[in-house]
């Protein structure tokens, strides 16, 4: 058997400089970009009413002392307010009703089985206007990686956060959201309703379709289902329109479309069950919403959109098609180090994200960081030991890389015994701190030696058009061949073997490889969005 460090897969998925270590596959700690521009800094205006998973703007995010949302613990009934970051994500618990559940993340305080809700949506505006829910049945769930690492309240027809009575909003005004439809295609679902009935943005009884109204049903709006949006209806009677992404509906263009005079008072809703005051439940996700006096202009609708896709999906359309497209790789294989280097031959690229596997002996010798020569530090995932006690894998992780590093440095606990790694650059992810969307890893010894034999094991995408990036070491330095469907990206050493390839619909998937002759194997995946 050869001595060589099999280098772990290295995934430097595209991730801000601040991005902090992590384990793959949990949530981040809040981070997001450290000049932050909230929706309200792209509209130029407050709004009478903003709920939100981020800050409503760069001046709450820079105070740090918004309340954002509430969640409630279902097993237990213990409540804690989540606080802004100063980065502007979701931070720490706070007011906790058991002292002892403050200072920590969400994903902490919810985590494994322990399920939470929304019992309250604090209004970021100042108005007032929070809306609430006292049933632990009707409250919208707490759900983490909606969209990378970001949280979102989550409706499925039976919930609902009221506030009874809102203050009156009369025409002209606009309704913002960033929204998913996810099931019951062909209901209709109000994600707001305001006033009973009287005002309402949903989406229709068809598949792929948004309207408002306010006393008339407009004309139907194309927008995809199982994908997020950046949506704003504009309420102005006959002279209404509905915005997708930024862009204006063609048939409601230009402001073309009869929602009616209906103003917003009384009971009113964010996320809907069958009761009062929609009756059009809501299944699916919302990340923000805001409530906005008069019309939006052009101007305005194009940068709170750009605003709310790039921040929430890495583009400025929320598109999720875009390609992942390979750039370059650099390798290594050398003998002992504790700070080993890997050097690019050209800069990584501006919004990049990389990708890797390392590979190293003994097994009691462990990574302490991931970073380079520009100050990033990288997510680690899980450090995989093989079953014969020698050699360990680990991968890494980094998104949205805006600095051009020129090298990826590896701190060691202690010299290793040898060391091969293998990292691979992509363009195209999303432009988030951790853009994956699942990773896995397997033992085989040995695999068996049929077609796609060797696997990573499963793992279930979210979102489409993931790149699904593989990595594999043979224990004993034999071949393998890349898995049906995957691209190879070559080996280093003869140890270290990466493949990726782009999966179109979200769902299961796993990293494939075939085994060449013989040899134990240590098998990597990572999804990225």
């Amino acid at each position: 058997m050869k001595k060589y460090v099999l280098t772990l897969l290295l995934v430097l998925v595209a991730s801000p400089a601040h991005a902090q270590l992590t384990t793959m596959g949990v949530t981040n700690a809040p981070g997001a970009p450290p000049s932050f521009t909230g929706a309200a800094d792209a509209a130029g205006a407050t709004p009478l009413a903003f709920y939100s998973t981020r800050a409503m703007s760069a001046a709450i995010a820079a105070a740090g002392t918004q309340k954002l949302f509430q969640l409630t613990r279902f097993a237990d009934s213990h409540t804690c307010d989540v606080i802004v970051a100063t980065s502007g994500n979701a931070g720490l618990t706070a007011n906790c009703s058991t002292p002892g559940d403050n200072t920590q993340l969400a994903t902490a305080f919810c985590s494994g089985t322990n399920v939470c809700g929304f019992s309250i949506w604090y209004d970021q505006s100042g108005n007032g206007q929070d809306v609430l829910q006292a049933t632990q049945a009707s409250m919208p769930i707490f759900k983490t990686g909606c969209v990378g690492s970001f949280f979102c309240a989550q409706g499925d027809g039976a919930r609902e956060l009221d506030r009874n009575p809102f203050s009156t909003i009369n025409q002209t005004f606009t309704i913002s959201a960033v929204v998913q439809r996810t099931g019951a295609f062909t209901t209709q679902q109000s994600f707001f309703s305001g006033n009973g009935f009287n005002v309402q943005f949903l989406f229709n009884n068809a598949a792929n379709q948004v309207d408002i109204y306010s006393g008339n049903v407009t004309n139907f709006v194309t927008v995809a289902d199982s994908k997020f949006n950046a949506l704003a209806g504009i309420y102005n009677g006959g002279s209404s329109t509905i915005i997708v992404n930024g862009t204006e509906a063609s048939n409601c263009s230009p402001f073309a479309c009869n929602a009616a005079a209906n103003g917003i008072s009384g009971a009113t809703a964010v996320i809907t069950n069958s009761g009062n005051p929609s009756a059009n439940p809501f299944t699916g996700y919302l990340l923000e919403l805001g409530v906005w006096s008069g019309s939006f202009n052009s101007t305005q609708w194009a940068a709170v959109a750009s605003n709310q896709c790039n921040y929430w999906m890495g583009n400025s359309t929320c598109s999720t098609t875009t390609p992942k497209t390979y750039v370059q790789s650099v390798g290594a294989t050398s003998g002992t180090c504790s700070v080993c280097t890997l050097n690019w031959s050209a800069a990584v690229g501006s919004g990049h994200a990389v990708v890797g596997m390392l590979f190293w002996q003994p097994q009691s010798v462990t990574i302490t960081s991931v970073t380079d020569g520009m100050g990033n530090t990288y997510n680690l995932g899980t450090k995989v030991n093989d079953a014969g006690g020698t050699f360990s894998t680990q991968t890494v992780s980094l998104g949205n890389i805006t600095n051009a590093p020129s090298n990826v440095i590896v701190n060691y606990s202690a010299a290793n015994g040898g060391w091969i790694a293998k990292v691979d650059e992509y363009s195209g992810s999303a432009a988030l701190s951790n853009p994956t969307d699942g990773a896995a890893n397997q033992n085989q010894s040995p695999p068996p030696g049929t077609t796609d034999g060797t696997t990573s094991g499963n793992i279930t995408t979210t979102v489409t058009n993931d790149l699904i990036w593989s990595a594999t070491v043979n224990i004993s330095g034999n071949s393998m061949t890349a898995g049906t469907g995957f691209a190879s990206r070559g080996n280093q050493g003869g140890f270290v073997f990466t493949e990726d390839k782009n999966l179109a619909t979200a769902g299961t998937t796993a990293g494939t490889w075939t085994l060449g002759t013989t040899g134990n194997t240590i098998t990597s995946v990572i999804a990225i969005k």
